[in-house]
């Protein structure tokens, strides 16, 4: 039996329509999933994210400043942690006339 006589099978669309629905939706689906694996990294690196910036006063505590501004049901020991960290403290102790940036996300 010699190659010439095999016939490959040829693949056929049967229904024009449904096969372009099917492109269309795959394209829009893969262009969605890529889009949620870059978005991320994009919004990172190229804005800031939203904050207030505060200015120490007498009598003010970390805690006090963490009450005033957390969300509602929130922890406000993750507050507080969140402000040490941006603002690059090692410990809760402030002095008056000091910036904070306290962070709203």
């Amino acid at each position: 039996m010699t190659n010439k006589n095999i016939r490959k099978p040829k693949t056929v669309i049967k229904n024009r329509r449904r096969f372009i629905t099917f492109l269309t939706c795959s394209m829009i689906l893969l262009y969605i999933l890529v889009s949620l694996v870059i978005s991320p990294n994009l919004t990172e690196a190229g804005t800031e994210k939203p904050h207030i910036v505060v200015t120490v006063c007498q009598g003010d505590t970390l805690w006090s400043i963490a009450e005033t501004h957390i969300k509602p049901y929130g922890d406000i020991r993750a507050m507080m942690y969140n402000i040490k960290e941006k603002n690059g403290l090692s410990s809760s102790d402030l002095i008056v006339g000091q910036t904070l940036v306290i962070p709203t996300y």
